[in-house]
């Protein structure tokens, strides 16, 4: 993804949670057609920022994300394997590890340790394909 387009996109992100706090039909009215992990709209909106920012390299404002993010709703499932995401970018099995297991036992069946390897080293790929372009090139 291109840098530019995500800071375009994070813009327009961070106005959507606090546009759902000022209109409680809005929030109801969006979890109506898209409730899959979580009945509310801005922990999967913020969920979904911290992905972002994962990508981005930016654990520590992702993290917070997250936080922000399980305040909101502790039982959404994804944000979980989110953490663990990031728990094992940052060679922290242990929390790779818990934080994918409570993904699990709130009914997030779709990812295992093994995936979230993968992921983990696609992503360092990426970023590690994003520091060797020449400054031309980025």
């Amino acid at each position: 993804m291109d840098s530019g387009w995500n800071a375009d996109a994070m813009k327009q992100s961070e106005k959507f949670p606090s546009s759902l706090r000022e209109n409680h039909a809005l929030k109801h009215l969006v979890w109506f057609f898209r409730g899959f992990y979580t009945r509310d709209v801005e922990a999967i909106t913020q969920s979904n920022i911290g992905a972002v920012i994962i990508r981005e390299w930016d654990l520590d404002q992702a993290e917070e994300r997250l936080a922000r993010a399980i305040q909101v709703d502790i039982q959404c499932p994804i944000l979980y394997s989110y953490v663990a995401l990031i728990g094992k970018l940052r060679g922290d099995r242990d929390t790779a590890t818990e934080s994918l297991s409570a993904a699990h036992s709130l009914g997030y069946q779709q990812t295992s340790i093994e995936e979230i390897t993968n992921k983990a080293a696609s992503i360092l790929a990426t970023i590690d394909g994003r520091r060797k372009k020449p400054s031309s090139e980025a």
